[in-house]
């Protein structure tokens, strides 16, 4: 599974919605989707059911304003469906509301971008911000045991991009393990706790998975500033 990274040049900025193409993954069991978003003010959206069946749908609509954005959708049969969030420049989390189902926390990453809310081009410092970031995300997701370039490494990879955070320094622990802070500098709505509850999730189906004992084994230790990662 390759990832694919948004334009580098829209690092520090606010993405545009309109012409571009964004990952959604929702905080429950059901499916990634994909959202493509038009000038027009309408989208289109689709997933795999199970990952085999593919279901594609125009009954979408969206409004930003700012980072803030709206999306609405009616799954064919009028069951409306509210996505309601925040854009970063790389990412955007948020809730997603139903008449019938209870509110569930999502987050995004865009697949590409074409435009920004800003007017300023990109320097050098945002390209470079942007690259610290990947590498950063990749590098947390090595330490966490992930094999590079698997399936699983770029699930985990995609979920630490959708974070807004700082890493601190890694510290050796008198029983042989090692403690590393993940500060979370994100604000509004996101849910650190989904968050966090889902990354170890990945984790804990990458260790069994492995089937072997000599792999990473780390876990998630949340605080009110984040998390520690502790692994052994």
């Amino acid at each position: 599974m390759a990832l694919m990274w948004f334009n580098q040049s829209f690092a520090n900025s606010i993405p545009n919605l309109a012409n571009s193409k964004w990952e959604v993954r929702k905080s429950t069991p059901i499916k990634k989707q994909f959202f493509e978003f038009y000038d027009s003010g309408r989208c289109r959206y689709s997933f795999k059911d199970l990952g085999i069946f593919k279901y594609e749908y125009d009954d979408c609509e969206w409004k930003q304003n700012g980072s803030k954005f709206l999306i609405i959708t009616y799954n064919n049969n009028n069951n409306r469906e509210d996505y309601e969030g925040t854009l970063y420049p790389n990412s955007m989390t948020g809730k997603n509301i139903s008449k019938f189902d209870p509110v569930v926390n999502f987050t995004g990453t865009p697949v590409y971008i074409k435009q920004t809310l800003s007017t300023g081009n990109a320097n050098t410092s945002s390209s470079s911000g942007a690259n610290d970031k990947i590498a950063q995300s990749k590098k947390i997701c090595k330490e966490l045991g992930f094999k590079a370039n698997s399936e699983k490494f770029a699930d985990c990879a995609l979920k630490m991009m959708a974070l807004q955070f700082e890493t601190g320094s890694k510290v050796s622990n008198s029983d042989g393990s090692t403690t590393q802070q993940i500060i979370v500098k994100q604000q509004d709505d996101f849910d650190v706790g989904d968050f966090f509850f889902g990354l170890q999730k990945i984790i804990d189906d990458n260790y069994r998975s492995s089937n072997n004992s000599s792999s990473t084994n780390c876990r998630i230790v949340q605080k009110h500033w984040g998390a520690d990662m502790v692994c052994r």
